[in-house]
């Protein structure tokens, strides 16, 4: 036999609960989504064009926010991270300016900016910015990259290398630091020196395309012609749109004598043109 008074419980139980209909949402709460959205989405988005280097398609997507939103350090950032993946180094410096004005203690993305100024051979603004740096916060190690790039545009490499060394202590698996280095030991004709460090940030990230292309670049003054292309090809597979790889991949075939798939890499070339080299 059941307990007695299992059934009379469970009917009590039960009728303790009441349903509630769901309240469909006010139009102040509707309209507080849809601001959310707007923002959300267009970010989401850029930030997956950013990841693939699709940065053309990042800044119409970034576009589409509000003007506050626009104004925003972080998306400031975002803004001079995709213009400087362009080559458009002048806006890149203005976008990265106006988001170190909106927020000066803030240093990501600084040693971006910094090799911004360095391509645009600003010695004096790039000096700010390194002084600047370094008294906001000497343990970060963007600090340290926006320092050696003011040594290297002074073209004084040992010390730059010891700045670079300075931020991959303080961030072992930085690899845009590690790359920078390795362009040092690359300007001083330590080629050992620099493959080891290209290395380096291709280990702390495999898709890190400047250490393809400074390996490249060491195996071209070598004349090892076709490991140069292979990996030109591999940086040029994670950035197809990037005209100095391009130009790279052709100069290689050139000097294989593969004319024919030289001018093909040259007709691209010429869709993303620029005249910078890669740092």
């Amino acid at each position: 036999n059941a307990p007695a008074g299992d059934g009379n419980g469970a009917a009590a139980e039960g009728s303790s609960y009441h349903w509630q209909e769901v309240e469909p949402p006010t139009a102040k709460s509707q309209q507080q989504s849809d601001q959310l959205l707007s923002v959300f989405l267009p970010l989401s988005l850029a930030m997956h064009h950013l990841s693939q280097y699709k940065c053309k398609e990042a800044l119409a997507a970034l576009s589409k926010l509000p003007q506050q939103q626009l104004d925003s350090p972080g998306v400031l950032l975002l803004m001079g991270r995709c213009l400087y993946e362009l080559v458009d180094y002048s806006r890149a410096a203005e976008a990265f300016e106006a988001a170190r004005r909106a927020d000066p203690f803030n240093l990501e993305g600084m040693e971006y900016y910094s090799t911004v100024l360095w391509h645009l051979k600003k010695d004096v603004e790039l000096a700010h910015l390194a002084q600047h740096a370094v008294s906001v916060d000497r343990l970060a190690p963007e600090a340290w990259c926006v320092a050696g790039n003011c040594y290297s545009l002074q073209r004084e490499h040992e010390s730059a290398v010891s700045l670079f060394k300075r931020a991959l202590q303080l961030q072992p698996h930085m690899a845009y630091a590690a790359t920078l280095m390795g362009h040092e030991y690359f300007a001083g004709e330590d080629l050992v020196a620099a493959t080891t460090a290209y290395q380096h940030a291709l280990r702390s990230d495999g898709r890190h395309y400047n250490a393809l292309y400074g390996l490249g670049q060491i195996y071209m003054k070598q004349e090892k012609y076709m490991e140069a292309l292979t990996h030109f090809d591999l940086a040029t597979r994670i950035n197809p749109s990037s005209s100095v790889l391009r130009c790279c991949c052709g100069t290689a075939l050139r000097r294989m004598n593969r004319l024919e798939d030289t001018l093909k890499q040259l007709e691209v070339r010429v869709r993303f043109h620029d005249g910078f080299p890669m740092r």
